[in-house]
């Protein structure tokens, strides 16, 4: 018993010590008097270059003839839409409802990309 005491002492006093130690860093990631994102918005890569890489999946995809001409004019609808909607958001830097906004609408996109290519009927939905 002694032993174990030995060991869970220090343990306990450090883990302690680490809950209550200030993390400065973290506070300022939560701060909610900004409202707005410079353009650097998203860390793992970027919005556009996401939206970009649609459009390219679905040109490989229609060129591979997974989906038909008529599914890939729709989607392409889609992500022109979304294209639009990117633009009018990032005129004056992205916040955090709008990158999420657009997350989703990215998300959902391939998601319809990947269901009508599995879908082999070639008809749109």
């Amino acid at each position: 018993m002694r032993k174990f005491a030995t060991i869970l002492t220090p343990a306990i006093a450090v883990l302690g010590m680490a809950a209550l130690t200030p993390v400065p860093a973290m506070a300022a990631a939560h701060d909610r008097d900004a409202p707005r994102y410079s353009k650097q918005v998203d860390d793992r890569g970027s919005l556009r270059s996401d939206i970009a890489q649609l459009d390219n999946r679905i040109d490989r995809a229609e060129r591979n003839r997974s989906i038909s001409r008529k599914e890939a004019n729709a989607l392409r609808r889609d992500t022109g839409d979304l294209q639009r909607l990117y633009r009018n958001y990032a005129r004056n830097g992205l916040n955090r409802q709008e990158v999420a906004t657009l997350s989703k609408k990215i998300d959902r996109i391939e998601w319809s990309l990947r269901s009508e290519q599995r879908d082999r009927d070639r008809h749109r939905g």
